[in-house]
């Protein structure tokens, strides 16, 4: 978040009450070329897919989300959140809310997702207005807003069904799988050959559709209840990850160790580096499996765990201008109460020309001792 300017005397948070009356979805409206710029980036229709995307967490894929080439269909996804920026102003605690949308498109041609953040395109105004361009208040229709919000409400009643639905037939296939009893070779690669002594991972395969053969399945659990959330295929000649159709990772986790509260807990993106981190530290380590989920997992976890510590372990993902892995750990560490710690792998000139980012690769270029060094948080 950038820093105010000092001498102003007309606060964000005023601006935002008056302009947006504090309402993330009135920003997405007013914002909506703005997200449409990001979302072309990855050839996403905006315009097109908008009217399917709500903000609470629910991932909007297939025909719901739009590409702008024929390629694109059933190859993206929308994930939308009200996100909260918590600030001070002469004293007075104050809470904005405001849109972030993450767009992927998972054809090779878009390797990373690209995210809209609505707080940045906030400050943006806010830093226009105070150099005195007029802003415009922004009004919607709340009686279409209204129609618009239960729609959206029952296709999320319908993708709860289809998401319990995509458990149960997850629950199934693990019966007929068998745990593995030998190092995964995608792991093996990882720095973590002895796995399957610490987690139950299962052997099964497939035999159509776009990931074909052998894969080592992974069980996930809520992180609010601990129940079984469905799991991950890992395929370990291509290293793919893999869930079920219909199947919304979102609250999800795969974890290794106990969560004790009061004891430390990591969190890190993928199952590797939580594995490793789990090997190497001996404390509670638990994957989010994508980078939008560390901030959901990380609010359920503050509250069920408050005297535990988190620590953040993230993919320095600094190859692409904004660095994901890193803002996504920031702003996570800023919407909870808990003590937190920030880790941040760090590569020499060798390993980023390789474009090395996270735990594992870590591990692979400096070594055990190194790594252990890294991930002492105090």
């Amino acid at each position: 978040m950038p820093k105010m300017f000092k001498d102003s005397n007309r606060d964000f948070y005023s601006f935002v009450l008056t302009y947006y009356q504090n309402n993330p979805y009135i920003m997405l409206e007013r914002f909506a070329s703005q997200i449409a710029d990001v979302a072309s980036s990855v050839s996403i229709d905006w315009c097109a897919s908008k009217q399917n995307v709500d903000l609470n967490g629910t991932k909007v894929s297939g025909k719901r989300s739009i590409g702008l080439t024929k390629p694109d269909a059933g190859r993206t996804w929308i994930i939308g959140f009200t996100n909260e920026y918590e600030g001070h102003f002469k004293g007075n605690h104050y809470k904005i809310k405001f849109p972030l949308i993450r767009f992927q498109n998972f054809r090779k041609h878009f390797p990373e997702p690209v995210i809209f953040d609505g707080c940045n395109a906030l400050w943006e105004e806010f830093k226009r207005y105070n150099q005195g361009e007029k802003i415009n208040r922004h009004k919607i229709n709340m009686l279409e807003k209204s129609k618009h919000l239960e729609r959206l409400k029952k296709f999320s009643e319908d993708e709860k069904k289809d998401q319990l639905a995509s458990i149960e037939k997850d629950r199934h296939w693990l019966g007929y799988m068998k745990k593995r009893s030998t190092s995964c070779p995608y792991f093996k690669r990882k720095g973590i050959p002895d796995l399957h002594h610490l987690i139950e991972l299962y052997v099964g395969s497939t035999s159509k559709g776009p990931f074909i053969g052998e894969f080592t399945a992974i069980k996930l659990t809520d992180a609010k209840t601990d129940v079984f959330r469905g799991i991950q295929r890992i395929y370990p000649e291509t290293g793919s990850k893999v869930f079920r159709k219909g199947l919304n990772p979102s609250g999800a986790i795969l974890k290794i160790g106990d969560l004790i509260d009061g004891e430390p807990i990591f969190i890190l993106e993928a199952p590797a580096d939580a594995a490793l981190s789990y090997v190497l530290t001996e404390h509670c380590s638990v994957a989010a499996l994508y980078a939008d989920n560390i901030g959901v997992i990380a609010k359920v976890l503050s509250k069920r765990f408050p005297n535990s510590t988190l620590i953040f372990v993230a993919d320095n993902d600094q190859y692409n201008g904004a660095n994901k892995g890193v803002d996504t750990c920031e702003r996570s560490i800023k919407n909870i109460e808990s003590q937190t710690y920030l880790i941040i792998p760090e590569f020499e000139n060798p390993e980023q020309k390789l474009r090395k980012k996270d735990l594992t690769d870590y591990y692979g270029s400096y070594g055990e001792v190194k790594t252990k060094a890294l991930l002492q948080y105090v």
